[in-house]
């Protein structure tokens, strides 16, 4: 009786050990879990930043009902610099293959917003179902990834019952289910990647519901001597692809292209 009460007890003892550990590990894989998150966001946070008078806590201590926020910070107006290259490919899109880490085309799937560190703006982190890589980056193979996290200026907060939007000028919102080219950048310290004005193009584009100011045609206003972003000049999403291809391929074979991520 003694010896099989003996018996009983190690095992009971022996299963706790087994629940404690397996409860430990558990904890530990959120703990890390949790860390991983709070660095991403500290570092996405001071990425973008805003362009207001008032920060967005200001602004609500300030009105009443929903706010929205605004920033042009975000766009660079990169210049075409005055690289050796044809009539074709685009010297504009040349000119981006060059300063970007990875080119791809891409799903909008979910977004997650946030306030920046200076507390004026709104970013986001999307994760994107890949669907093509056009360029890939050594630094972070994407090779054959499902999804990749992708960080852009704007979008949407609820703050106590309010919501915040945020605008980034020249760049409209994700919408998911959509179809995206994305110039993007890679951002070491979390595996993500940027996304900048400028440097995403909607493949989802209706030329019956633009005008002439779109992305895909010559802007009257984009002319490179004033520092303005040169437009496309693709007449249609697939144009632009087969246009970028052709960009991508001409910059791999150049020596003065690095990919330096940002200017």
């Amino acid at each position: 009786m003694y010896r099989r009460s003996s018996v009983l007890f190690q095992g009971i003892l022996a299963l706790m050990i087994a629940v404690l550990l397996c409860v430990t590990a558990s904890l530990g894989q959120v703990d890390t879990q949790q860390s991983k998150t709070d660095n991403t966001e500290k570092v996405h946070s001071q990425i973008f930043h805003g362009d207001q008078v008032l920060s967005i806590p200001e602004h609500l201590s300030k009105t009443t009902g929903d706010i929205t926020v605004t920033s042009n910070a975000d766009h660079d107006g990169l210049l075409v610099f005055g690289i050796d290259a044809p009539p074709y490919p685009p010297e504009w899109l040349v000119d981006l293959a060059c300063w970007t880490d990875a080119v791809v085309i891409a799903t909008p799937l979910k977004g997650v917003s946030h306030m920046t560190a200076d507390q004026f703006f709104i970013y986001s982190d999307w994760t994107m179902r890949i669907e093509e890589v056009l360029q890939d980056t050594s630094k972070a193979p994407i090779g054959n990834s499902d999804t990749i996290l992708v960080v852009r200026p704007g979008g949407k907060l609820e703050i106590n019952g309010r919501t915040v939007n945020g605008i980034a000028w020249n760049f409209p919102e994700f919408q998911p289910d959509g179809k995206y080219l994305l110039f993007l950048t890679y951002i070491p310290q979390t595996g993500a990647f940027k996304a900048k004005t400028g440097r995403v193009f909607n493949l989802y584009f209706d030329p019956r519901n633009v005008d002439k100011s779109h992305q895909y045609q010559r802007g009257e206003s984009a002319a490179p001597e004033e520092g303005q972003y040169a437009l496309a000049k693709s007449a249609s999403p697939d144009e632009l692809v087969i246009n970028s291809r052709a960009a991508i391929s001409y910059a791999a074979g150049m020596t003065t292209c690095k990919k330096t991520g940002d200017e």
